[in-house]
This record gives C-alpha cells, sequence and structure tokens, in this order.
C-alpha cells in the first residue's frame, strides 16, 4: 500500500477516518481524496507514532504499510512528543488555515493596493481587508506579517493584536520567547515560520510566511501572505541550498518554530 497526494478510492477514506481516531485537529473530511489536509494530517500522526519494529515512522505524509500498521496497532504505541518537534497541533492547524486562505485565492483588488474583498460567494474572513482589519480597520498596508498572525490566532495561539503588523515584530517576539532559529543548518517543519532579510530592524526585515514543507534539495515549499500581491505558494531556496539561498539581503535568515498541542 503506498497512499500519497492525488490519490483516491476506499482506501484513502479509511485511512481518513482512521486520522480522525487518532485525534487529527481539525477533523478530517473523508473524501476518498488524498489531499493537502490528509497529508499535513498523516505527517502529524507519523511524527509521534512507531512501527512494528518500534522505530519512528518516517515524516514525508505517505501513508505506506508501515503507517498504516501504526494507524490500526495504536495502543500503547505512541511516541512521547518533541518539545522542538515543530510538527505540533498548533503548527498544523495555523498551516490548514493558511491552506484555507490559499484555496479562497484571497488576492489584492486591484493588484498592489494592499487590501481587497472577498470574492463572490466568499466569506469576509477571505480577505485582504479582514486580514488587516485588527490592525488598520482601512486596510492598505504590507501584510505578510498580519497573514501570519491571522493564521496562528485561528490556530488557537493568543497573541496581542497590536504587535504583529511587522515582520520585525514576530522576529522580536520569537527572539524573547526562545522560539527563533538561525536559518543556517536548521532544517524547517510543516507551520514553521519564515523571515527574509538580515532582520536586525523594522526596515531589514522584509519578509515573513509559512512553511508547508521541507523538500530535502534546499529548498522549501511555502505559503505565504502579500507574495505577488495574493496568498500564494512559493518554491524558496534555503541558505547554502543548491538554489542559491543566502543567509541576510533577500534570502531567508530565520526560522520561528512555535511550540503547542
Amino acid at each position: 500500500m503506498l497512499l500519497k497526494i492525488n490519490s483516491s478510492g476506499p482506501e484513502v477514506r479509511r485511512v481518513q477516518e482512521l486520522l480522525n481516531k487518532a485525534g487529527c485537529q481539525p477533523k478530517l473530511e473523508p473524501t476518498g481524496v488524498f489531499d493537502q489536509r490528509t497529508e499535513q494530517a498523516a505527517k502529524h500522526f507519523q511524527a509521534r507514532h512507531i512501527d512494528a519494529s518500534g522505530a519512528p515512522l518516517v515524516v514525508d505524509g505517505e501513508v505506506g504499510d508501515k503507517t498504516y500498521w501504526a494507524l490500526t496497532h495504536r495502543s500503547g504505541k505512541d511516541q512521547p512528543d518533541a518539545a522542538d518537534a515543530g510538527e505540533t497541533g498548533l503548527a498544523l492547524r495555523a498551516l490548514l488555515a493558511a491552506f484555507d486562505y490559499h484555496a479562497a485565492r484571497v488576492s489584492e483588488r486591484p493588484p498592489g493596493a494592499n487590501r481587497g474583498g472577498p470574492r463572490a460567494g466568499q466569506e469576509e474572513r477571505f480577505s485582504v481587508d479582514a486580514i488587516e482589519a485588527p490592525f488598520f480597520p482601512n486596510a492598505g498596508q504590507p501584510w505578510c506579517a498580519m497573514f501570519a498572525w491571522q493564521c496562528y490566532t485561528r490556530a488557537g495561539l493568543s497573541l496581542q493584536p497590536d504587535g504583529f503588523a511587522a515582520v520585525y515584530s514576530w522576529v522580536q517576539w520569537a527572539k524573547r520567547k526562545g522560539y527563533l532559529r538561525s536559518a543556517i543548518g536548521f532544517v524547517p517543519q510543516p507551520g514553521d515560520l519564515f523571515c527574509v532579510g538580515p532582520c536586525t530592524g523594522f526596515a531589514t526585515a522584509t519578509h515573513i510566511g509559512m512553511v508547508e514543507k521541507y523538500n530535502g534539495d534546499g529548498t522549501i515549499t511555502t505559503i505565504e501572505g502579500n507574495s505577488s500581491d495574493r496568498v500564494a505558494s512559493r518554491i524558496r531556496p534555503v541558505p547554502g541550498g543548491r538554489l542559491g539561498g543566502e543567509l541576510g539581503g533577500g534570502g531567508i535568515s530565520y526560522y520561528i518554530r512555535i511550540p503547542g498541542k
């Protein structure tokens, strides 16, 4: 058995039901289609469970024989939570919130305005104006940091509403909390935040977004707000990666890993 993104059928539906029984939050809709939510739920499960031989599961979001065995033999087989695992319930919920914004195609209208209402038929919250509302009722400001704030707030993290309208505010907060990690030699996990620029002050902390996955080839896949005037999925090089990601300048200098269940 090997189920992964774009797999479909009754086996996928069974896996989704098993992930729900294992405590997946938020619950998956058992559609029988292996989508991004199912992949992230599988990763969250794999990060905390072992296979039949007692070895930790590989965290790849694919459900093969070993992961399926763990899903069907859970009693007494849970791994203790790792404080710095990254793949926490909080991080997963924040990433799922980011997926929702991306699926709703949240974008600026007109492009470059740093504002815009919801598309026809969408909820009010799926708009640039709603993302900015807790900070700037009239909107019109760069909103990548506010997007990250919205995702983690919707995930259940209590963050002061007046302190995260700027990337450097995130950096300062994470440093105080002990959540800031140098990008050099650090392997990011789904739900971690990445920070672009030297980040020595407000002017040099230029962008922030969320890691969807580490690709193992010197790149990460991201979900980020205010990227080409929208919530976008991108491939970004990491420091030392084969595509030339560098520390400082226009590259990723820090990650933020926020623990929480």
